[in-house]
């Protein structure tokens, strides 16, 4: 299943996010993770229930907030068997 992370553009928090992400899938993060710009998309995110930016999605799991830190982000990502693989 596929990471859906949700952002946007010039968002410093969306970009440290991005960076933690890169760390920890490497070279799979494109396969894994399909971001979605909420400024382009906002009734896509809307309708996937994110109120807020940075968020990720996995099914119906959801980790959304002001701040995500790298813990969080790690704690998602083996939830859904990411760390895993």
């Amino acid at each position: 299943m596929l990471i859906s992370f949700y952002h946007i553009s010039l968002c410093p928090r969306c970009a440290r996010v991005r960076k933690h992400l890169r760390n920890f899938l490497g070279d799979s993060y494109s396969v894994y993770v399909k971001e979605i710009n909420v400024a382009m998309n906002p009734l896509k995110a809307w309708g996937g229930g994110i109120r807020m930016v940075p968020a990720l999605t996995c099914g119906e799991d959801l980790l959304s907030s002001v701040i995500l830190t790298r813990k969080s982000l790690e704690q998602f990502l083996e939830r859904n068997g990411y760390l895993n693989r």
